[in-house]
């Protein structure tokens, strides 16, 4: 069982929380990016954008481990943690390409930081697409952070 760092109900009431964890998310990428290849990621999007928060697309790799919400804890729901792919990112939400399908309502989203504690987040799947056999892409909502157990720390124990 996993505690949430306050309960669900006040989870989106901390923006400035949640900004601080997605700017840790892409300056750890963008950070892995210019010592492995030596430059920044191309991050500009189009002009057109019509959501509240400015997004940016990123390809980061990321863990979801589908959830149930119960009372102020998470319990695992079935299957373990898939491996995804952030199309785009945002304070708001996660745009997220997938091999499998993301037919839970909450996951716990786990991005590795080096050099740091890795950021876990509670999201809600708002919707997800089946673009081609083992090809979806979904979104989320970011609802709060969680405490700083890793996945592959809880599979162990």
């Amino acid at each position: 069982m996993i505690h949430m760092m306050r309960d669900a109900g006040n989870c989106i009431d901390h923006p400035e929380e949640i900004a601080e964890l997605v700017h840790k998310i892409r300056d750890a990428y963008c950070e892995g990016c210019v010592k492995f290849t030596g430059s920044l990621p191309d991050d500009a999007l189009p002009d057109h954008e019509r959501r509240r928060d400015v997004r940016e697309a990123l390809a980061i790799p990321f863990y979801l481990q589908p959830v149930h919400v119960l009372n102020d804890s998470l319990i695992d729901a079935d299957g373990g943690p898939a491996l995804v792919v952030t199309r785009d990112l945002s304070q708001g939400g996660i745009g997220i390409q997938s091999d499998v399908p993301l037919n839970q309502r909450y996951y716990m989203a786990e991005f590795d930081c080096p050099r740091q504690d890795s950021v876990r987040l509670l999201v809600e799947m708002r919707w997800c697409q089946k673009k081609s056999s083992h090809n979806y892409q979904a979104g989320c909502h970011i609802l709060c952070p969680l405490e700083n157990h890793s996945l592959r720390d809880r599979a162990h124990q």
